[in-house]
């Protein structure tokens, strides 16, 4: 709709007041109209929101497991940032495969058999 009163000429405000006085509540706000209108003068055609990239990949795979499980076997008093370093895995992954994953409650007390 905001496309189509554009292409007819009227302005960002002019569009605002046409739309409010149709659909009430429910217009777009006045940032979103704006927004709109610029982009269909920068020869934005379609009305569809553009693709976005899809979510980043999974790095809580098997094989990262296997390796952290494999560090922590080997020596039982390491710390998550230093077996997250070593992996070059972020903090929060590497934590969640621990803790979570693996079912450690302490880094202490690893269950070898996890």
């Amino acid at each position: 709709m905001i496309k189509y009163l554009h292409l007819k000429g009227l302005t960002p405000n002019q569009i605002s007041t046409d739309m409010r006085d149709v659909l009430g509540d429910d217009t777009p706000s006045q940032a979103t109209i704006c927004r709109r209108v610029a982009e269909f003068q920068r020869v934005r055609q379609s009305t569809e929101d553009e693709q976005r990239s899809e979510r980043p990949a999974d790095t809580c795979s098997d094989d990262n497991v296997q390796s952290v499980q494999d560090m922590m076997q080997k020596d039982r008093r390491l710390n998550i940032r230093y077996v997250a370093d070593s992996l070059k895995m972020s903090y929060g992954t590497t934590r969640h495969i621990i803790t979570y994953v693996l079912g450690v409650r302490s880094m202490g007390a690893t269950n070898a058999e996890a």
